[in-house]
């Protein structure tokens, strides 16, 4: 019997329609018509498979039920697992038959229970078939579903959703309702419930859950939750998206859509209506919001949503701000999102703001970059303050920023050259340009320090998105005596380091000294011309005498 037992590989749970009279069970269950019978699923999942069940034969007489079943075999695996250890259930033979009576001790839920425990569901029949195979097999195309012309019995029904099935009412036109969903993310191509849709640069599709922007660009974010208007058998009564954005971000308040599957929602004055308002808390501080829509009407006895399944979505807009909490480069701006709700079974927290259920948590990152660069003596390695530089982006629009003294934050772009912004390095030689999107800038130096040559061609640098950050803010670089990049400090040898406020990814960028021209006081380039002159003579007066040499040869 062992063999039998948990034969179930998916927790596939069962409602039990049981006989209405049936003195010889301790519950209430359902009965259906002798051939004209009809069970009615309503709430059903589109799209999900349901299959009916039949354990039991039954006989009435007026009010008198009587189940029975017949041993097909010696050893009927159902007959096994029906009077093993445990079962729920009581056969008694009658007579010499094959035929037996059936009675139970048991409440609907312990019967639940039991079928869930030991029976399971192997491509789309119990074990196969070899232990009970369904009779009935329908995929909901609407969510209400009917199995008919049913003979009186002892049915249960499951789905591919996977859990139970409970009884409404106890008719021979029985009508049950599929409580087996719960709610759940709405889950994309990218596996999470809060997604980005767009920002200023690009649409996304699927949509992300990481970009990179400029500071000062718009993000547009989605949150999806998957609604159900049971959570178990228990009405769900209210359901509440939360949503945190990082401090660098701020809420684009008017942009904010409320949607049950198509149905746009109203923001609610006083309290919202089911069905089409909903409600909003803004928490500044914590730079999040809560948002609380009904769901069920008890007056009414309705649902906000005609759909067993459903999808509430947000949708919103924030800007990425240059402020003392944006994260630039590292672990970037992360945003958070959560969603509740309360059924019928839940009381207060004892705690405000306390979830009545948990719920996994998703998050969105975004990405904005720092880009630092340092000018140094190409032979001393020595910091170079004064030097000029204009940046183009990856789209060959130039920056225009704000800030001094190598300190910038970007703002745009320009198409114009002489619009765009001159960056200039400080005292110690370091330039920052915080706030750009992920891609490659093209450094172009419009002057150099006095006495220096101006870079001859541009530079390039690249800001990336890493998994893990490469970024930093203080960079150490270790020359031997000749000028040659190391790995350790040498003992003749040149340190340079570089502290940034912020984590940067970073460009070196040396320049030679110009030529010595002559001066007062200097050799200069004047031993050159001498000895120049020198050989000119020299060349002169060698040409002369081999003039006069030949002139003495031919008058001799």
């Amino acid at each position: 019997m062992k063999n039998f037992r948990k034969i179930l590989v998916s927790a596939i749970t069962a409602a039990m329609l049981l006989c209405l009279a049936a003195p010889a069970f301790a519950t209430q269950v359902a009965v259906v018509g002798d051939g004209d019978g009809s069970i009615t699923v309503t709430n059903a999942t589109e799209g999900k498979t349901y299959r009916l069940y039949k354990l039991f034969d039954a006989t009435y007489s007026g009010d008198a039920v009587a189940y029975y079943y017949t041993k097909t075999a010696q050893d009927d695996p159902l007959y096994a697992l029906l009077t093993a250890e445990g079962s729920p259930f009581v056969l008694t033979q009658i007579g010499d038959t094959d035929k037996y009576s059936v009675t139970s001790e048991a409440t609907a839920a312990e019967i639940s229970d039991w079928i869930k425990s030991n029976l399971e569901e192997n491509d789309g029949e119990l074990s196969d078939g070899s232990v009970l195979k369904s009779i009935k097999e329908i995929t909901a195309a609407e969510t209400e579903i009917k199995f008919d012309q049913l003979a009186y019995g002892y049915y249960f029904i499951t789905s591919t959703l996977g859990t139970t099935i409970t009884i409404d009412s106890n008719t021979p036109d029985e009508t049950v309702i599929d409580k087996n969903q719960g709610p759940s993310w709405d889950v994309d191509e990218q596996g999470s419930g809060k997604v980005i849709t767009s920002d200023s640069n690009k649409t996304y599709t699927p949509p992300t859950q990481e970009n990179s922007v400029n500071v000062g660009d718009t993000v547009s974010f989605q949150i999806g939750v998957n609604t159900t208007n049971y959570n178990g058998d228990k009405e769900i009564l209210e359901y509440y998206v939360n949503d945190e954005l990082g401090k660098g971000f701020s809420y684009d308040k008017e942009s904010i859509v409320v949607k049950i599957g198509d149905t746009v929602l109203t923001q609610a004055q006083g309290d919202p209506a089911v069905g089409t308002e909903y409600k909003i808390e803004w928490d500044d501080e914590a730079n999040s919001f809560r948002i609380t829509i009904p769901w069920y009407d008890a007056d009414t006895e309705t649902f906000a949503s005609e759909n067993a399944n459903n999808t509430i979505t947000v949708t919103y807009n924030a800007t990425l701000e240059a402020n003392d909490d944006t994260v630039y480069a590292g672990a970037g701006n992360k945003n958070k999102a959560t969603y509740d709700f309360k059924d019928s079974s839940d009381t207060e927290p004892e705690e405000p703001g306390t979830p009545y259920h948990t719920v996994e948590e998703k998050e969105t990152v975004t990405y904005t970059f720092a880009l630092g660069f340092v000018k140094i003596d190409g032979k001393t390695k020595e910091p170079l303050t004064g030097a000029e530089f204009k940046l183009q982006n990856p789209d060959g629009a130039y920056i225009v920023a704000t800030g001094e003294n190598g300190d910038y934050t970007y703002s745009g772009t320009t198409d114009d050259e002489a619009a765009a912004t001159v960056f200039v390095t400080d005292a110690n030689g370091q330039l920052l340009v915080k706030g750009v999107a992920e891609g490659k800038y093209t450094v172009i130096e419009t002057k150099a320090p006095d006495g220096y040559n101006q870079l001859a061609s541009p530079m390039e640098i690249t800001a990336t998105i890493s998994g893990s950050s490469t970024y930093t803010t203080t960079y150490t670089t270790y020359y031997d005596e000749d000028g040659n990049q190391v790995e350790t400090q040498q003992e003749n040898g040149t340190t340079l380091t570089r502290t940034y406020d912020v984590n940067v990814t970073e460009l070196v960028i040396e320049n030679n000294a110009g030529t010595l021209l002559p001066e007062t006081g200097g050799v200069g380039t004047t031993l050159f011309y001498i000895i120049g002159s020198i050989i000119v003579v020299t060349a002169i007066v060698a040409l002369v005498v081999e003039r006069r040499m030949k002139k003495d040869n031919e008058n001799g």
